[in-house]
């Protein structure tokens, strides 16, 4: 294990140094480049904080007692007319009509799996709260499909668990290899761009609903790249030699140079992953929070 940290340091090292070299040659460039990685990254922190946890969910229940108060407070008749009964119901309709359909259910079961439907559906929820619904019945059903809108607006973490993995296992190499001259800066960037990574690929559930229909897990290279390193290592084989000398006796010697070759090759591969972590961040970034594909 001692080996594969050296191996590690070694690959880090040599990254590091090459940017030295750049750096040299082109210290504007380096400036400008670091700029637009922090600029970047607190927009996509800020904007991914407010859809997390700030933004007021469209999709809120809404309830009798409510209505009616609004009514009251708006001095409107306490019930809805036949008018806007019928408006509701129409609303309520068309938005369904909205929906994907899940191929080959016989029930005409719908779910919401695009930006354009969800944009849609709050646009439609809207029109209904203001027409602030008093039936019962129509209330029930209205929050039967807010709760559909709520349950696609709630994210999932659809990126590479071993990915955060290795973000994990690269910090703690930093701190014990480095200690104190520069592994602890480093391994606060290397968890501080697997935070960025791990938010940025909170998926909203809608989305997720469209890839599976359309084949696809949306997760892209990474679990392919990862899988193939894993194949590359344990299919590495150990060649035995056996000698047998003059004087009858034996040798026996094993080379692992596939073994070493494979970890060597692993470690630099996932070096250069875990160094260009925030180009992944930020193509997620986009998928899930800007444009929703």
């Amino acid at each position: 294990m001692k080996r594969f940290a050296i191996f590690a340091f070694m690959a880090s090292n040599s990254m590091c140094l090459m940017a030295q070299t750049y750096n040299e040659s082109d210290d504007f460039t380096e400036v400008a480049i670091v700029i637009l990685i922090l600029v970047l990254s607190v927009i996509m922190v800020v904007h991914m904080i407010y859809e997390l946890f700030i933004r007021k969910n469209p999709f809120a229940p809404i309830s009798l007692e409510e209505m009616k108060a609004q009514r009251e407070a708006e001095g409107l008749p306490v019930l809805m007319s036949q008018e806007e009964y019928e408006q509701c119901s129409k609303l309520m309709d068309d938005e369904y009509a909205q929906w994907t359909p899940i191929p080959g259910n016989v029930n005409d079961a719908r779910l919401y799996t695009s930006k354009k439907e969800m944009d849609h559906a709050i646009d439609t929820f809207n029109q209904i709260r203001a027409l602030k619904p008093t039936d019962k019945n129509l209330i029930d059903i209205c929050n039967v499909y807010l709760s559909v809108g709520a349950d696609g607006r709630k994210r999932q973490f659809n990126g590479s668990m071993v990915l955060l993995i290795l973000v994990a296992l690269f910090a703690a190499l930093f701190i014990f290899i480095a200690g104190k001259e520069g592994g602890y800066q480093m391994a606060l960037f290397v968890i501080l761009m697997g935070g960025i990574y791990y938010m940025s690929s909170l998926t909203p559930t809608f989305l997720l609903f469209d890839r599976e229909l359309n084949g696809s897990n949306g997760k892209g290279c990474m679990g392919a790249v990862f899988a193939g390193l894993g194949g590359m290592i344990l299919g590495a084989r150990t060649i035995k030699t056996t000698t047998k000398w003059s004087d009858g006796t034996t040798s026996t010697d094993y080379d692992n140079t596939e073994h070493t070759v494979s970890w060597v090759i692993a470690l630099i591969v996932t070096s250069i992953v875990i160094f260009t972590l925030f180009i992944w961040s930020f193509f997620n970034y986009l998928r899930n929070y800007v444009f929703y594909y």
